[in-house]
């Protein structure tokens, strides 16, 4: 297992959070099912729910969900599933190594080869697309303006018919999230552009007290 120090201080910061009256909801999705069977149980304080329906400050409603649930192969087809799940394992151990010998060269890039192969087989783009629509479909009639899930790894945030789709994406190859601003507006967030932002920022401070 791939675990360091970073990690640990990502979770102790939602701990810290949710102690100090954060609502942190932990919503599991097929490579941690076993932890499905505790639908409903709260772990301190957290709790885990198989999905959950976020109200925005504006008054729409999202199902908040892995979306596994509605992808038809890891549904249908488990063994093939389990192999784009090792594959995929398998390119982001090799880009970690990518990255050390990058960084030797002087390249500060994120390039991610797992997002580059994805991309470049036509047969992962139209099933991303069909993904998209299916999850749409099945979930368009049942009194909700929208869905938020992650699950396939590809960041989007788009309208389809009248019904929003978001997908997270994942903080490995995208490194995004979704966020909620104060007047119930959804955001896609990248932490590139905020790193980016963020030093152009105290390179403009930098030079003001120059």
């Amino acid at each position: 297992m791939y675990w360091p120090r970073d990690h640990n201080t990502v979770i102790q910061k939602l701990l810290r959070k949710a102690r100090h009256g954060a609502q942190v909801i932990y919503i599991p999705g097929n490579h941690d099912e076993n932890v499905r069977d505790y639908d409903n149980y709260v772990f301190g304080d957290i709790i885990v729910k198989n999905s959950d329906v976020h109200t925005t400050a504006d008054g729409k409603k999202f199902l908040v969900v892995h979306g596994d649930e509605y992808d038809t192969i890891a549904q249908c087809h488990k063994w093939l599933a389990k192999i784009g799940s090792e594959g995929y394992d398998f390119l982001i151990w090799i880009n970690r190594f990518l990255r050390i010998i990058r960084r030797w060269f002087g390249l500060q890039s994120n390039f991610s080869l797992a997002a580059y192969v994805k991309f470049k087989v036509k047969n992962v783009v139209q099933f991303i697309s069909d993904y998209e629509e299916s999850i749409v479909s099945t979930l368009k009639d049942q009194d909700l303006d929208g869905v938020i899930c992650g699950h396939i790894h590809h960041a989007e945030m788009k309208e389809i018919g009248s019904f929003l789709y978001i997908n997270t994406g994942d903080f490995v190859e995208s490194c995004t999230a979704i966020v909620e601003h104060f007047n119930g507006t959804l955001e896609l967030v990248k932490w590139h552009k905020i790193q980016s932002t963020t030093a152009d920022n105290e390179a403009l401070e930098v030079n003001a007290l120059r």
